[in-house]
């Protein structure tokens, strides 16, 4: 008995030495956000208010005013017709197009493992309303599922790619 306490007591003194060196040897790594994007969705009675300035912000972090360096007014447009919104052609080009720093971009993640088809089916009319009544002409619309990999979503403009 004694024998075997020793052997275990004498195996575990380098694994012990080990686990202190893995400790002291993680570097520490700072870090700071130097850049802090913020959009603003500003309304007075559920009307958009569009004549702000960037005098009319102002952005507190721990009560302390932060100076807005840039400030940018963006006019999202109001949904429209199907046919008259220009789809991308390619792959490629839907990317591209989710580039744009102005496109409002909405991917439906469709739990198909989760949600039985006969519910799919109540939800689709709705919502595909709800997105036509959204979506803008510059907005763009993917549909994904567990089973795809985030490099196969294609973005598409119209409702109808998705129907």
């Amino acid at each position: 008995m004694r024998r075997a306490s020793a052997a275990f007591v004498l195996a575990s003194i380098p694994l012990a030495f080990l686990s202190a060196q893995d400790q002291t040897a993680r570097p520490t790594f700072r870090t700071a956000a130097n850049y802090v994007r913020v959009d603003v969705y500003p309304t007075r009675n559920g009307t958009p208010v569009a004549d702000l300035r960037q005098e009319d912000f102002e952005i507190l972090e721990d009560k302390a005013p932060q100076t807005i360096e840039e400030f940018e007014h963006v006019v999202v447009r109001s949904a429209g017709p199907q046919d008259t919104r220009r789809e991308p052609n390619t792959v490629a080009e839907s990317r591209q197009a989710a580039l744009e720093p102005h496109a409002r971009v909405l991917v439906l993640f469709l739990d198909v493992n989760h949600v039985e088809q006969a519910a799919s089916r109540r939800i689709k009319t709705p919502l595909i309303e709800a997105l036509d009544r959204l979506i803008g002409p510059d907005d763009l619309i993917a549909v994904m599922t567990p089973q795809m990999s985030p490099r196969d979503i294609t973005f598409a403009r119209r409702t109808t790619t998705i129907e």
